[in-house]
């Protein structure tokens, strides 16, 4: 029963240990050029989560027709599912900022406000590669899709405003959650689906 309870209490110490040790090792001191243009590609993800879809319904519109309800349901689907799963596990987990928690080690040099679990921004870059790689299976999307998902959640901890740990269940949150809503949208419109 000791080792239990021994287990219970030490594993999450060793986890929060080790995400910190393994967001010192990446977090880049805020040093001003480097922090100016870490926020503008972390901030990409506003534009591009919103941009990557408007385009591939304008894409399907002036091609597919059919498709373009398809689309736009899915593409609006899945962006609401990864923020309402985003906000509501960040209320539910409530883990302060590396900053409030460690201030002797991270000073970050941007202020982000809320909670820091999970990374907000990491789970909307992974939507959007998710479902841009879904509904256009090719190379050349993926690759470039999740390399710019993967430098922001990189750019995420080395601004030192999020753990490791945060930004990958914001990369698995934002991949279930677009994923989650392309099977169902697909079933939805099973009848007219071809494929984009």
């Amino acid at each position: 029963m000791r080792l239990l309870i021994l287990i219970v209490f030490a594993t999450p110490l060793w986890a929060q240990q080790t995400d910190l040790m393994w967001l010192k090792s990446i977090y880049d001191g805020a040093r001003p050029g480097s922090v100016s243009q870490l926020n503008s590609a972390s901030n990409s993800v506003y534009v591009l989560s919103v941009l990557v879809p408007a385009v591939s319904v304008g894409y399907t519109y002036a091609t597919n027709r059919a498709q373009t309800v398809h689309v736009a349901v899915g593409a609006a689907a899945a962006l609401s599912a990864t923020a309402a799963m985003t906000w509501g596990a960040k209320g539910i987990i409530r883990r302060p900022r590396p900053a409030i928690s460690y201030p002797q080690f991270i000073q970050p040099g941007i202020q982000e406000s809320g909670w820091s679990m999970p990374s907000g921004h990491t789970a909307m870059a992974f939507q959007t590669a998710t479902w841009a790689t879904m509904n256009y299976p090719r190379w050349y999307v993926a690759v470039p899709a999740y390399g710019w998902a993967v430098f922001i959640g990189y750019s995420r901890m080395r601004l030192g405003v999020h753990y490791p740990s945060d930004v990958f269940i914001g990369a698995v949150a934002g991949s279930l959650s677009a994923w989650a809503t392309w099977q169902i949208n697909k079933r939805c419109f099973k009848p007219h689906r071809k494929q984009l």
